[in-house]
């Protein structure tokens, strides 16, 4: 099994260094009920003791924390640029991990009731980021996000009508802000993560673009939605300018 996981993700790095591809790192921790104040305080300590971490490794791994409005359910997002970085990120992280005091990780183990693990390719072409306005993650702390999960052969199809959208925006001058991943590992796929980026909470509930037209609905298996906020003290963020 071990070797499979490591045969996948060399024909992943393989493939994405030769199409210059960015990879990221995405890290779901559902929490327990009632947990949640304990889960982060435990993750602040985590936080504070990795960012030294990273200072005294000289290496430059953001994460970003997205807090879901509506559930008990934290997202990680971390750029790891390539595959290859990608397992320079682990690496650190094993060897993190393997200094920590039995306390944060036996305590921060106990508010959790599962974690799950992807990867995603950040699509460009397919994302609409204003040039006319500050849209960094810090100034647009909050996301209504989108997964789709897609029939087998229709990522391109997809890819293709959010193409279409963006150029529509641009020419628009629209002050929308979205970003768009596709899941390259794990299961259910072909799989998107659409985020729509706001500078306030009202912001998310006005109206937004339509990232499935009706002619395409049928392409769509399964649609899961929700809301989140940055949380910049549950983030190790280097600096700001994502």
């Amino acid at each position: 099994m071990a070797f499979k996981y490591l045969l996948v993700v060399l024909l992943l790095f393989l493939s994405s260094a030769a199409r210059g591809e960015e990879v990221w790192a995405f890290n779901q921790e559902f929490i327990r009920f009632g947990k949640k104040d304990v889960y982060e305080g435990f993750k602040k300590r985590w936080n504070l003791e990795y960012g030294q971490f990273l200072k005294e490794n000289k290496e430059d791994y953001p994460i970003l924390a997205i807090q879901d409005l509506d559930a008990p359910e934290y997202t990680y997002l971390t750029p790891v640029l390539s595959y290859l970085g990608l397992g320079r990120f682990k690496e650190g992280l094993k060897n993190f991990e393997e200094t920590l005091k039995k306390d944060l990780t036996l305590g921060f183990a106990s508010t959790l009731n599962f974690q799950v693990e992807s990867l995603g390719v950040y699509l460009s072409e397919c994302s609409y980021i204003p040039e006319f306005m500050n849209a960094s993650f810090c100034n647009m702390p909050y996301v209504h996000y989108q997964i789709f999960s897609l029939t087998p052969g229709n990522g391109g199809v997809f890819e293709e009508h959010l193409k279409k959208m963006v150029f529509e925006e641009q020419m628009k001058k629209s002050n929308f802000c979205w970003r768009v991943w596709k899941i390259s590992f794990g299961g259910d796929l072909p799989k998107y993560v659409v985020c729509r980026f706001t500078q306030s909470k009202e912001a998310l509930n006005r109206d937004e673009p339509h990232f499935i037209y009706e002619n395409l609905k049928e392409i769509v298996r399964r649609h899961r939605e929700g809301r989140g906020i940055l949380r910049r003290d549950l983030s190790v963020i280097i600096s700001c300018n994502a």
